[in-house]
């Protein structure tokens, strides 16, 4: 695509009832998350970790909890130390809050995928059956069910809406040049929280030239991609030595012989797809 074909497309976007869009996907979004989740709302628990947070509250506090998170259990996740307390200062102990928290951040995570899926200029059906499939049939059960584990959401969330406004800020090329600069600058810090949330989107940034090649030439994605791969090496480099002080990370001999029982693992798992309910496969017996 051409600078002027995308130039062209941003201002046709400009054109469209966005806000409107957005609060119909919205809408529908939260119907099935209501739908999908208000069961578990209800009569789902907590787990231990959960269990563990809550007595970390009570004993430490919001910020003395954040601080020891930070400092001692997740130092290569310092937004994620902040956010852990939060929910056990405005909940408390009972379960139903926090869960209903982890659903509602579950559907913010799928808005913001179907806001990243527009941005690539998928069709509005075809965006919004995705993202209700991202909402029904997550990567990973954990970031619904489990309150503690919903609120590493927000690197989903932090990333998918990064990399919408990224793409907006590509757009306009020579159309606005103050907005575009806001626009990159705003990307960024979504990615910078993304990583220092939890890194699993660290990849996809890296790669994020690649998603921006979707819609415009290289030669308009060539510095924003840079700054991308400096949002993700830089902070994990940095924190090399506080994530080794506070986990011990095996050498790649360790980490050499596990990968049998690993192929043993994946193997029993992807073998139980194929058998009926209540059977198990031969891996599983060992």
């Amino acid at each position: 695509m051409s600078e002027i074909d995308a130039e062209q497309h941003a201002l046709r976007s400009r054109s469209r009832p966005l806000h409107t869009e957005a609060a119909l996907a919205g809408a529908a979004l939260a119907g099935v998350a209501l739908l999908v989740l208000a069961p578990h709302v209800r009569h789902g628990g907590f787990y231990s970790d959960d269990w563990s947070n809550a007595s970390f509250y009570h004993d430490l506090g919001y910020g003395d909890m954040a601080v020891h998170f930070w400092r001692e259990l997740i130092p290569w996740r310092p937004v994620l130390a902040f956010l852990l307390p939060l929910p056990h200062a405005l909940f408390g102990p009972d379960p139903t809050y926090h869960l209903a928290l982890a659903g509602a951040l579950t559907m913010l995570a799928s808005f913001s995928f179907f806001v990243l899926l527009r941005a690539l200029g998928l069709e509005l059906p075809h965006a919004l059956a995705v993202a209700v499939l991202s909402l029904v049939f997550p990567w990973s059960d954990a970031l619904r069910l489990w309150a503690t584990a919903s609120l590493n959401n927000v690197a989903l969330i932090a990333y998918f809406l990064g990399s919408a406004v990224a793409l907006r800020a590509l757009g306009l090329q020579r159309v606005d040049r103050y907005r575009r600069v806001a626009l990159h600058g705003l990307a960024a810090v979504l990615y910078l929280v993304s990583v220092l949330t939890y890194e699993v989107a660290a990849p996809a940034i890296l790669l994020s030239g690649l998603l921006y090649r979707m819609r415009f030439p290289w030669r308009t994605v060539r510095m924003r991609w840079l700054v991308d791969a400096a949002l993700v090496l830089v902070p994990l480099a940095l924190l090399i030595i506080p994530t080794s002080r506070a986990r011990s990370v095996g050498s790649p001999t360790e980490r050499a012989t596990d990968v049998p029982e690993f192929v043993a693992q994946g193997s029993s798992v992807f073998a139980s797809t194929f058998l009926p309910p209540g059977a198990s496969s031969s891996l599983d017996r060992k």
